[in-house]
């Protein structure tokens, strides 16, 4: 019973004893403070019970017709629900798992070509998200290869789950079908790659392996890096150079000096460099004959020296061009 309740009900308590003459002879002490300050009502809104009709099934009463043999049937007392129902996993809770359609095919994917986990794939963020891969959608899409012609686990997947929804095919047999497209694109995609592969060095073409292209796209990056960097220093050397020269406040005229100056400058521009000859062209060609091998560089050397030098001689053409102008 509640504090306040059996509170409120030492008065009635007490009279109901005095009355009896059996427990209590004499009123307490307390009994008239008792009657002159009750205690205050509860705060706390007591909510009525709900009806029977009210409950949910498991909660009502269950109570089935009995036949009156002459004596008036029961009635059925109302219900009380004052202790509510206990729910389990209160203090856990643990959220229901997020299952989609293509999980299961995906799975059953990559139990069956475990090596396409392996291939490298990118993963770029646009500016709009496409919820569609482009591409026949519906019951449009009857083959993978309408999609593409190199498919992927998500185009194998995606295709499945289309024959199901859109062409009302069971799971077993549109997986199947689905794998056996896959398997011919793929078949058809290496046979092509090998027999371009074999035309190509049936012309002298050379192929390196998977670690030389990786070395030769390293070499390749740090020699423009080294090379970029010396030039743009003896770039800036020059300029340099030209302004202290030109300083004395108005156009320099171009005079013998000043031209053989600036001749000596290109070519100490050019002297300077770890290749030599600036003449050689931007192009190199190479021997259909020639077997490659990894030079550290140098092939690559030979391509930025004329490219990177011709923009140094383009430089100091337009720098004698505008002095010219200048003075005239």
């Amino acid at each position: 019973m509640n504090s306040r309740k059996a509170a409120r009900t030492i008065p009635s308590t007490i009279s109901r004893l005095l009355k009896s003459q059996a427990f209590l002879k004499s009123p307490p002490a307390a009994f008239e403070a008792l009657l002159s300050h009750p205690p205050p009502p509860s705060l706390i809104r007591t909510l009525p019970s709900r009806p029977n009709e009210d409950l949910p099934l498991i909660h009502r009463e269950r109570t089935s017709p009995k036949p009156s043999r002459g004596v008036k049937a029961k009635l059925p007392q109302p219900h009380t629900n004052r202790t509510p129902p206990r729910r389990p996993n209160t203090k856990n809770p643990t959220p229901l798992p997020i299952v989609f359609p293509e999980d299961r095919i995906r799975q059953q994917f990559f139990l069956d070509h475990p090596f396409e986990a392996y291939r490298p794939k990118d993963l770029n963020e646009l500016e709009t998200v496409q919820r569609d891969a482009p591409g026949p959608q519906g019951k449009e899409w009857t083959e993978l290869r309408q999609r593409s012609i190199v498919p992927g686990p998500d185009d194998v997947i995606a295709f499945t789950l289309n024959l199901i929804e859109a062409h009302s095919i069971p799971l077993s047999k549109a997986y199947t079908h689905a794998l056996s497209q896959y398997r011919t694109l793929k078949a058809e995609h290496e046979i092509a790659t090998s027999s371009a592969i074999a035309e190509a060095r049936a012309h002298g073409a050379y192929f390196f392996g998977e670690v030389e292209r990786g070395l030769v796209s390293e070499e390749r990056a740090l020699d423009e890096w080294k090379d970029a960097n010396e030039i743009q220093a003896q770039l800036l050397a020059g300029e340099s150079t030209g302004a202290r020269s030109g300083r004395g406040g108005g156009p320099v005229p171009m005079t013998g000096a000043s031209t053989s100056s600036s001749s000596s400058t290109s070519t100490s521009v050019e002297g300077g460099m770890p290749w030599g000859d600036a003449t050689r062209s931007n192009r190199v060609e190479e021997e259909p004959t020639r077997t490659y091998e990894l030079t550290g560089g140098e092939r690559y050397l030979e391509r930025f020296e004329g490219r990177f030098l011709n923009q140094a001689n383009l430089a100091a053409q337009e720098r004698a061009q505008q002095r010219r102008d200048s003075t005239a």
